[in-house]
């Protein structure tokens, strides 16, 4: 169940999507979303097609770029190099080095600049691995004509859909294409699923518990319009799961209940995040 309340909300941007100055940099952008979704792939360059290409930028652009933590410093950035409009393609090394989290983020402010309701969800992929399932985000949209949510992956551009030879729509991904951290965190709590399975893959996997409860965290913050990076933390996360008291699982519990039983619940989890610093960044 929609309310136009909710969907006026996602219209509007946050403190982190906002362009701020940079504003005039969206001159021109299209209005149709798979458009939109190629804009952004043509100023961002994703951290794994750097590596996988062998692109060659300073190691301390990478440091910079990755932890960019709102869309106007990555249009700042992008700026510095190349000052015409996103609708201007640019080669790879003028691109600002992004995660998945500020394709993601960049997504939802074009989106929300053209009046079109959007939210960053934090969770896991599930393209690499029938058992292991990197953290990740995406970012949805809402459909007028179909009245619902279609969640899209702005960071699989057509270099990483090849290099990963990815067949599903990337521009409606299939439900079982990306996990929430909401039901991960549903999911695991119940046993159905293992918290090992959920983590990153370094020099070798790493997963568990506080990967599930971070992304749970991050993806309840993110509806509220809070978009974050995979690694900003907060009280609970910096805690970490073991040490939770009863009473912050039992909070957790009801924050991914509210989250996953729908848009009917919207009004309950923005007053759930706003009365409980323990939800807060």
């Amino acid at each position: 169940m929609r309310t136009d309340s909710m969907l006026d909300y996602y219209r509007t941007q946050s403190e982190y999507t906002d362009p701020g100055k940079y504003i005039y940099l969206y001159n021109d952008i299209p209005d149709n979303v798979a458009e939109i979704v190629a804009t952004v792939q043509q100023v961002l360059l994703p951290l794994d097609q750097l590596e996988k290409q062998h692109i060659q930028v300073p190691d301390h652009r990478i440091r910079e770029e990755i932890n960019f933590i709102n869309v106007e410093s990555i249009l700042n950035c992008l700026n510095r190099m190349d000052d015409r409009s996103v609708v201007f393609k640019r080669t790879p090394e003028n691109r600002v080095i992004a995660i998945c989290a500020q394709s993601a983020m960049l997504t939802c402010s074009m989106l929300r600049h053209k009046n079109i309701p959007a939210r960053c969800r934090g969770g896991f992929e599930t393209r690499h691995s029938a058992d292991k399932h990197h953290d990740h985000w995406i970012c949805e949209y809402w459909n007028i004509s179909e009245d619902r949510w279609i969640k899209i992956d702005p960071e699989l551009n057509p270099f990483l859909r090849n290099e990963w030879n990815t067949r599903y729509n990337y521009l409606d991904l299939p439900e079982n294409a990306f996990l929430t951290g909401s039901d991960t965190w549903k999911s695991c709590r119940a046993g159905e699923k293992n918290p090992d399975h959920f983590g990153i893959m370094g020099d070798q996997w790493i997963g568990g518990w506080d990967f599930v409860l971070n992304e749970m965290i991050l993806d309840f913050m993110a509806l509220n319009k809070v978009e974050s990076l995979p690694w900003d933390d907060n009280r609970l996360t910096k805690k970490g799961y073991r040490r939770l008291k009863v009473k912050e699982s039992a909070l957790l519990d009801k924050a991914a209940e509210l989250v996953s039983s729908g848009d009917e619940s919207f009004h309950e989890i923005r007053s759930l995040y706003k009365n409980n610093k323990s939800l807060q960044k």
